[in-house]
């Protein structure tokens, strides 16, 4: 870290992050009432939600190039105020094309929080990147263990179901006040840096093949975001209409997950600092996540759906999205920002279509949407194995762990 001056920075941020967490989820966590308040069914749901993935998408690589220019503390600026529209639309939406309107306000919130929130941590942390990037899952995850919680407590004392969006517009007001004061790493500071790092050349840097491996880490950013927006958007769904379980006990998987999810990214931070390459665990956590969506799709009962929601968090929620990033950079070091770009893009395509196929599907059955996220999570296994072979291929057998 630069220096302690900073820390109200990463608390002002990292708190965005926690809020953006719970902004994934709070359409679905809160879908019995949406559908009365938008005279809608589940898949009218599920297509206000895809309005979050089609405003990431159209947005992210021209506010990461604005914000090389001008700034982290302005697309902060501009994150906030986006939530907050996002929390208060949703409340008065009264058919489902407006809600999708504020979910689109609320993707181009999420790809200010990224293009400014991301970058700044990791220039206040410059000499612990891989950690500062961690640590947003850790505090999304946190906020999708928190919000289900909160909405017991409404759902129990029969408060209105708009509690929980209003409490979040009180706090991102006040990180909003917040961001007025606290420092960021000036743009001429990190400019320096950046021709430093121009200035020192790899010698026999691997290089990878973009037709291979980089098509398939592309599409593995598909199939990760997929795979765990599909169960966060679907598993209180799936727990009270296939398990048949009561409305509180459904909402309290995502609480499941969330743990599952938190302790994955710690798992994981130690695993690929010490251990293994980040390529590896493209294989062994979506394995992992197949095995307990198949487990969850063919035993629907109430303590298979805890267990279940936990092991998911963990394999689905541990970072995959990340570490396909981080492995993307290995095969092309030479264009970090334009292959990251790549992998995050392909993220934002699943949040948009998404909602939208698995809203389809489930007008057959609810089911099937496990279904559709187990077919997903396969492709992503398949795409993983290549990469690794072109991995072992590519690198020496010096960096292998």
């Amino acid at each position: 870290m630069r220096d302690k001056k900073y820390f109200s920075t990463l608390t002002v941020i990292y708190l965005n992050y926690l809020i953006h967490g719970i902004a994934l989820i709070i359409l679905a966590q809160n879908i019995t009432y949406l559908k009365e308040q938008m005279g809608t069914d589940n898949s009218g749901v599920m297509f206000v939600v895809s309005g979050l993935g089609i405003g990431k998408l159209v947005t992210q690589y021209v506010a990461g190039i604005l914000s090389d220019k001008f700034g982290r503390r302005p697309f902060m600026f501009l994150s906030i105020l986006s939530y907050i529209i996002f929390f208060a639309g949703i409340l008065i939406s009264p058919n489902i094309y407006v809600g999708f309107f504020f979910s689109f306000i609320c993707g181009f919130g999420n790809t200010c929080l990224d293009s400014g929130g991301t970058p700044a941590l990791m220039e206040i942390l410059n000499k612990m990147m891989g950690t500062a990037s961690i640590l947003t899952k850790l505090f999304i995850a946190a906020g999708q263990f928190i919000l289900p919680v909160v909405i017991g407590v409404v759902v129990a004392r029969q408060m209105y179901y708009g509690t929980s969006f209003l409490l979040c517009i009180g706090v991102l007001i006040v990180l909003g006040v917040c961001l007025i004061r606290v420092p960021f790493v000036s743009v001429n500071e990190t400019k320096c840096e950046c021709r430093e790092t121009e200035n020192r050349t790899d010698i026999d840097m691997p290089k990878g093949n973009m037709r291979i491996e980089g098509i398939a880490l592309i599409i593995i950013g598909y199939t990760s975001t997929a795979t765990f927006h599909t169960i966060i958007n679907w598993i209180t769904i799936y727990a009270r209409e296939v398990a048949k379980l009561s409305e509180t006990t459904a909402q309290s998987l995502m609480s499941f997950y969330s743990t599952g999810a938190v302790i994955a990214v710690a798992a994981t931070a130690f695993l690929v600092q010490k251990l293994v390459k980040p390529v590896r665990m493209l294989i062994v956590y979506p394995v992992l996540a197949t095995a307990a969506m198949t487990i969850l799709m063919v035993y629907p009962t109430e303590m298979v759906c805890r267990i279940m929601a936990f092991a998911i968090g963990c394999f689905a929620g541990g970072g995959v999205l990340q570490l396909a990033a981080a492995a993307i950079v290995e095969f092309f070091p030479e264009k970090k920002g334009t292959v990251t770009g790549m992998v995050f893009t392909a993220s934002g395509v699943a949040m948009f279509l998404g909602p939208i196929i698995t809203g389809f599907v489930s007008k057959i059955s609810v089911s099937y949407v496990l279904v559709y996220d187990i077919a997903v999570t396969l492709l992503g296994i398949l795409l993983a194995i290549v990469v690794n072979i072109r991995y072992n291929q590519a690198f020496s057998k010096k960096t292998e762990r």
